[in-house]
């Protein structure tokens, strides 16, 4: 959607020259609507979770000085369950058919689990090539498993 748009992406944050986004006593950069006047900063601005997949979509990218990309590490839970079912045959209108009904249904738990499929592995990288752009460290960092702090960074 962003690259059919012809649109670039920069990561950037929003500054406030006479007042925060948390003070209430500031007219001035405030609108009626009570939105705050700001100004774009490409500067110590951050990229998270799924916003690298949004950057490599933009016909230009810029991240700026001192700022980071990151993503979070993919992780799947898979639950586990075990369905007792009973099965018997009946005749509905001269036809013998099989009848099946669930009787019980017991949870087993939980598998999570931060392996990545080659086929999931194969679509990202089909994405990013897509995207006409090679980012293997952050390819490599979604394979990693972390298990201390779930982000992966790619310093700019």
């Amino acid at each position: 959607m962003i690259r059919k748009k012809g649109l670039d992406v920069t990561v950037g944050k929003t500054g406030f020259d006479a007042c925060t986004v948390a003070q209430t006593k500031c007219g001035a950069s405030k609108y009626a609507d009570g939105s705050t006047a700001g100004f774009p900063s490409p500067s110590n601005a951050y990229c998270y979770s799924a916003c690298p997949f949004i950057l490599a979509g933009g016909v230009h990218r810029f991240v700026g000085n001192a700022s980071q990309i990151g993503v979070h590490q993919i992780t799947r839970t898979y639950s586990e369950k075990k369905v007792s079912v009973r099965e018997r045959y009946v005749v509905r209108r001269g036809k013998r058919m099989l009848e099946r009904t669930i009787t019980t249904t017991k949870f087993l738990g939980n598998l999570t689990t931060t392996e990545i499929s080659m086929a999931y592995r194969r679509k990202l990288n089909a994405y990013f090539k897509g995207m006409g752009t090679d980012l293997p460290s952050l390819i490599a960092c979604l394979r990693r498993r972390h298990r201390t702090f779930p982000f992966c960074f790619i310093r700019t």
